[in-house]
């Protein structure tokens, strides 16, 4: 039975994760679960993705190739952004907010010499997994896990740059989010952003994705309006759906597939109707201009 005081945000993301890991983990095992993650791209350091001739019907080289679509060009896009932005910088401070399984962290810090990166997260499952796999590829001294909620975050003017892919549209409070990540750059440092936007905060797809993801979307011209006022200043917006279209496609065609499949339980083919109508709605809401995914880089001047 549920306590009737209320969860901190820190236990209700823990308990979230907690939850994905275990079905991740089924997942892996016998291809029951609805989504597939863009944090195991890459082959080097999440191979599972790799390990399976075919894939509940769908190809592999189909899934490698819709990843290196979406997921693999975001994080090299990332990548070039600091070569360009700390070209004179022999070492290079580099946060990633919200970093999820390492992927991002792992892979910046093998990409760019003499990066060091902090890799954030506030679930004690992936500080385990990320340090994982630093310590396999022997990274350790370049990649720190920390645990922490990055609203308790008190660096000041440490970092050249701050990652986050993926992580803002979940975290909400955004005029107390980016003046405390405002705070932690150095000046002249950067903040580099892909995530998704909502562009029609009146539309039905809005209220249906924070509470699909227990989220809190930003509507783009309040987020821009807001870190303007902070003190950030745009270099970059970018409308960069295009990379994602093929990862929702691929999650409703795996929710398809599986739904058509005998290896799911009642309880599973709940999960994989929902996330079908999700990735659907979410397809709609872009054509219809409600949502769009964005590459966005802010200064700090």
């Amino acid at each position: 039975m549920e306590s009737a005081i209320e969860m901190s945000t820190e236990e209700k993301i823990n308990r979230y994760y907690s939850k994905k890991k275990d079905e991740y983990n089924r997942k892996y095992k016998i291809g029951d679960y609805a989504h597939i993650h863009p944090g195991y791209f890459d082959k080097q350091l999440f191979p599972v993705l790799y390990s399976l001739d075919s894939y509940v019907g769908l190809k592999l080289e189909k899934i490698r190739n819709y990843m290196h679509s979406g997921q693999e060009l975001v994080v090299s896009d990332v990548i070039q952004e600091i070569h360009k932005r700390c070209e004179s910088k022999t070492t290079i401070d580099v946060l990633d907010c919200g970093a999820g399984h390492g992927a991002t962290s792992i892979s910046v810090a093998q990409g760019v010499n003499g990066s060091q990166v902090t890799a954030l997260t506030l679930s004690r499952d992936q500080v385990k997994e990320i340090e994982e796999n630093v310590a396999s590829l022997s990274m350790g001294d370049r990649v720190n896990v920390l645990y922490q909620n990055v609203f308790d975050y008190e660096v000041t003017d440490t970092h050249d740059i701050i990652i986050g892919i993926d992580a803002f549209c979940q975290m909400g409070s955004i005029d107390k989010l980016f003046k405390i990540l405002f705070d932690s750059l150095k000046s002249n440092g950067h903040l580099i952003i892909h995530d998704i936007f909502a562009l029609n905060p009146h539309s039905e797809f809005y209220e249906y994705f924070n509470n699909y993801w227990q989220s809190d979307i930003q509507n783009l011209k309040d987020f821009i309006s807001v870190v303007l006022e902070i003190g950030y200043k745009l270099e970059i917006i970018e409308n960069t759906t295009t990379l994602q279209m093929p990862f929702w496609k691929l999650s409703l065609a795996y929710s398809e597939v599986m739904l058509n499949s005998k290896k799911t339980n009642e309880l599973d083919s709940d999960k994989l109707k929902a996330s079908r109508e999700f990735h659907v709605a979410m397809m709609a809401a872009h054509y219809n201009r409600d949502v769009g995914y964005y590459k966005i880089i802010l200064k700090k001047i």
